[in-house]
Parts: structure tokens; sequence; C-alpha cells
């Protein structure tokens, strides 16, 4: 097997960044605005949504999460649940299973970064591939994904307790690529959720005061 190719690397780059990486970076499609599709979901339904999707005074500012109450039968809660997704659609052949464990890993850190706690965290991990048919590169390709998310789980020591999957992602002669998204969930307080908007330089302001949840970085 040879060795991936330092050039198509998304994760390192062979010299410092320049003025037109910047920009052609923030013009890729991974980076592009998802405004258009979050605004297709009513987020204000049921009056239990901790953090709307875009706040700040001109609500642009995207959140890393999303939070909402449970509902109960009578009275208020502060009991919230948050969800967060990891996902990296830049994957060359030799790196797909670091892009697996980094999809885990993005998926716990933007729940750190809203105020949730990752030890207590849950993924489910939704997987996305080509007719397997009788090619045995195809079935290296989910394989390969499922043990680098496998890796990032046994490292952090976090499970995932559900998934869906599908192996049909074909039409005559296209091809869905090979995708893996972790989302990460953990219960937690509304009243301790951290909001984009009210981070200020040097400070974190969340809806309440708390230390930072412990982190066991793996070994």
């Amino acid at each position: 097997m040879l060795a991936p190719d330092a050039a198509k690397n998304p994760f390192q780059s062979g010299s410092a960044p320049t003025a037109d990486d910047l920009l052609k970076a923030v013009s890729s499609l991974p980076n592009a605005a998802q405004r258009g599709l979050v605004e297709r979901f009513d987020a204000s339904i049921g009056a239990n949504t901790v953090l709307h999707p875009f706040g700040g005074a001109t609500q642009s500012t995207p959140q890393e999460a999303m939070a909402a109450k449970l509902p109960v039968l009578g009275g208020e809660t502060d009991v919230c649940t948050i969800m967060a997704y990891g996902f990296n659609p830049v994957a060359p052949s030799g790196l797909r299973a670091t892009a697996r464990v980094c999809a885990v890993v993005e998926s716990l850190a933007r729940l750190t970064a809203a105020g949730g706690d990752p030890a207590r965290a849950r993924l489910t991990l939704q997987e996305y591939f080509e007719k397997l048919g009788q090619d045995s590169s195809r079935w290296g390709k989910p394989l390969v994904a499922l043990l680098g998310a496998l890796e990032a789980q046994l490292e952090f020591g976090t499970a995932a307790i559900g998934g869906k999957d599908s192996m049909s992602g074909s039409f005559k002669d296209l091809d869905v690529p090979p995708t893996l998204v972790s989302f990460a969930i953990v219960p937690g307080k509304a009243s301790h959720v951290v909001s984009l908007r009210r981070i200020q330089a040097g400070r974190l302001h969340g809806r309440g005061r708390r230390r930072a949840p412990h982190i066991r970085a793996p070994a």
C-alpha cells in the first residue's frame, strides 16, 4: 500500500499557509454557509429551544451545537439535551480512517464548546456508501471507516449506541462518496449551555456559571 500523498492531505500542509490559501479554504464547499439549509427547519417549534441556530444582535452567528429542553407535562425544567455533529468531507483514500477519527473528535469538541460534558456523551453514526457488489475494494471502504470511528470511541471511552447505514448509494455509474457522520449527544442543564454569541475576548459566558468539564485526552 502506497503512503498517502502529502499534497492531498487535508490535515497537514507542506508549507506555511498564505492569504490565497485562506481565500480558497473559505470558498470551498465544506466551509460554505449552511444558513439556507438550516432555515428550512423551524427551531422555535415547541418553545423548548435553548440555542437558536443563529445568535447575536443580527442573528448571524452560527452555533456549534443544538440544545433543547426536555418536554414536561407541567411547570418548567432546566434539563436539556445537547447534540453536535462531526464530519470531514475531504478524505483521500489513504486517510479515510483518519477522517473518521476526526469526525468523532469534532462532534465531541463541538459538544464541549456548547457546554456539554464529553465524558457522559454517547454517539450515533450515520454512514452512506455505494453498492458493494462483489468488488472487494468497495467492501473495504465501510470497514476502514468503522475501524477509524471505533478507534476514536475506544480512546475517548465513548460508545456509539445507535446509527443508520446505507449501502445503496449508487445509480448507474454514479456513486456517493464514502461518508461517515458522527453525532454526539449528552444530557445537561439549559443554564449551563454556552452560546457563541456570549463569548468575549478572554472569557466564556454561558447561561450560568460552572467549571469546564474534565476531558480525558486520548493516550
